[in-house]
């Protein structure tokens, strides 16, 4: 409907410019003065036309947003976490006990000591509390960015 109306309102402003280009050069100074006079009452009466139609489009557009934010729930726009099941940390991941020494924790970047846990796939370590803590917002690795709820 939009590019329907453009087209149509782009293809009256091109017969206009053609029409007055064409006629005022070939009329007399009267003729010409009238013509003049004319087509500026008409092209008054086009901006009007104009200015209502973008009033009503800005009037349907609001009352359409208004319509569709009353329709969605208030959180609709917040963003989702999506996190991993434990299902998916158990079958993603190990408990590793013994530590190989100088290994850091790919979250904190602190040297990891004891228990650490580490993803099967990509052999990333982490703390437990902050591997706890970021899969509880993040389905992936923070180093790789592998989906955790993948199969290895």
């Amino acid at each position: 409907m939009e590019e329907e109306l453009l087209t149509t309102i782009n293809n009256l402003i091109g017969g206009r410019n053609t029409f007055f280009e064409r006629t005022i050069n070939r009329l007399s100074v009267a003729t010409r003065d009238a013509t003049v006079t004319t087509f500026l009452l008409n092209e008054r009466c086009f901006m009007e036309l104009i200015n209502r139609i973008h009033t009503s489009h800005q009037r349907t557009t609001a009352a359409a947003t208004a319509l569709l934010t009353m329709s969605f729930p208030q959180a609709f726009m917040d963003p989702v976490t999506v996190a991993p099941t434990q299902t998916h940390i158990d079958r993603a991941t190990v408990t590793v006990v013994d530590v190989p020494a100088n290994t850091r924790c790919a979250i904190c970047q602190d040297d990891i000591t004891a228990n650490a846990m580490q993803i099967v796939h990509c052999e990333h370590m982490y703390h437990s509390a902050c591997f706890t803590q970021w899969f509880s917002m993040s389905v992936r690795c923070p180093v790789c960015r592998h989906d955790i709820r993948q199969p290895a």
